[in-house]
């Protein structure tokens, strides 16, 4: 079975659409992750605060909200 046929013929989404999905799920992350995070951080250079919290928002973001807005917005993004 050859793959490659495969994935050419499967809908590809656009790239503006995965960037509005990656927008609607990076950006509160950050800013809840940087709220909740503050009073620990606070004194922190801004390097060493980003060091702490960066890993944080990406995993947030990779297995909890992108597979959930991928799902919700399924329709939207093959249309």
């Amino acid at each position: 079975m050859d793959t490659t046929n495969k994935l050419d013929n499967q809908a590809k989404t656009p790239r503006w659409k995965t960037l509005i999905l990656l927008c609607l799920a990076v950006y509160p992350t950050i800013n809840l992750v940087g709220l909740l995070f503050s009073p620990l951080v606070s004194g922190w250079p801004i390097w060493l605060a980003t060091l702490l919290t960066l890993p944080i928002t990406m995993v947030i973001v990779s297995y909890a909200i992108l597979p959930l807005l991928t799902r919700l917005l399924a329709r939207w993004l093959n249309s």
